[in-house]
């Protein structure tokens, strides 16, 4: 039986490593073409182009069979979705479901914060009760006290409907006895509020602020944002239904000098433009100040170097005298010491 050239090759092939199979190939399409190749350097191009093909259809293999994994995994995906949906219709497919993880997540994640607020408003709560704001009556300021009360309960969210449930706890004397003699005919927090203002607030209560506000004017240490407050409180004191541009004019009048005058400059004519610019205004002289307090420390310094100067000088000047009168007194000791010793001595 005699066996072909070309099966005899084609079996060589498949015995023959994959690596060895490329090189047996390349080695067989130079011999094929060697009568068109001319010295080594056309061997060389020729080599180079057959890599280069080669590669191209290496690569292109390569990626055909990514495409193709691609493509199936897609028809998977596809698959298993279709089978979600006739499973459960209820359920979301792809983005939808990871949608709704997320938000689950972040609802749970908020959970927590809201058990914290409501933990922190129960023990606002209890400790208004264990340590209340007590008003008594008599010369304690009605107005102050209704502030603090109601920007806590406003803290705690404690509604209209139980503040009133809450306020005894705050009361002593005087006002405890009026808010029982009263109970049934303060019914809602707004009456509560304008009975007790009524019962004790001084009928001199309006004019007394009016002269405190007359008289009244920026302290040397007090900020312009404190001042701005109790104006506007004074104001409101000595007369509710106060226009702005009235509130306007006492801000201008009795703040500091120095503020006043840079803020007339710039002509406000809102109290919030007065506080916006009166701050600028503090701003700048408070930076002033520190560059001057720098220059005079910056300043101090060469005083000191002289000082060191003086006083390194006065201790060389002392030990050279020093030294020349040790110097001096040797020879003296030495001739005392001299003459002691050579004195005749009698028996």
């Amino acid at each position: 039986m005699t066996i072909s050239n070309d099966a005899r090759f084609h079996t060589q092939l498949i015995l023959i490593t994959e690596r060895k199979r490329e090189r047996y190939l390349l080695i067989f399409r130079v011999r094929a073409e060697r009568k068109k190749i001319s010295g080594l350097k056309g061997l060389h191009l020729k080599l180079r182009k057959i890599l280069c093909v080669n590669k191209s259809i290496t690569e292109l293999k390569s990626n055909i069979d990514s495409a193709t994994d691609s493509n199936h995994i897609s028809q998977s995906c596809i698959c298993r979705s279709n089978n979600i949906a006739t499973n459960d219709t209820t359920k979301l497919i792809g983005d939808g479901s990871d949608t709704k993880s997320s938000v689950n997540t972040s609802s749970n994640d908020n959970l927590p914060l809201e058990s914290v607020i409501i933990d922190l408003r129960k023990a606002i709560v209890a400790d208004f009760i264990k340590n209340p704001k007590i008003f008594r009556g008599n010369k304690d300021d009605v107005t102050k006290w209704l502030e603090e009360i109601d920007h806590l309960m406003h803290i705690a969210h404690v509604p209209d409907s139980n503040r009133l449930d809450l306020i005894s706890y705050s009361l002593r004397g005087d006002a405890l006895q009026w808010f029982r003699n009263n109970q049934s005919t303060l019914t809602t927090w707004t009456t509560f509020v304008q009975e007790i203002k009524k019962a004790f607030t001084s009928t001199f209560c309006e004019e007394l602020a009016f002269k405190t506000l007359e008289s009244y004017s920026q302290g040397e240490n007090q900020s312009v944002r404190n001042f701005y407050n109790e104006v506007l409180k004074l104001c409101q004191q000595a007369d509710a239904t106060m226009n702005k541009s009235t509130k306007l004019k006492n801000l201008l009048n009795k703040v500091k000098p120095s503020i006043q005058l840079e803020v007339r400059k710039k002509k406000p004519k809102s109290i919030t433009e007065f506080l916006e610019y009166a701050k600028e205004v503090e701003e700048l002289l408070q930076l002033s100040n520190v560059t001057v307090d720098t220059a005079v420390s910056y300043n101090s310094k060469p005083k000191t170097s002289i000082k060191i100067a003086n006083t390194s000088s006065n201790f060389s000047s002392n030990y050279t005298s020093n030294s020349n009168s040790n110097q001096n007194s040797t020879p003296q000791r030495n001739w005392r010491n001299y003459s002691l010793s050579s004195s005749p001595t009698f028996y």
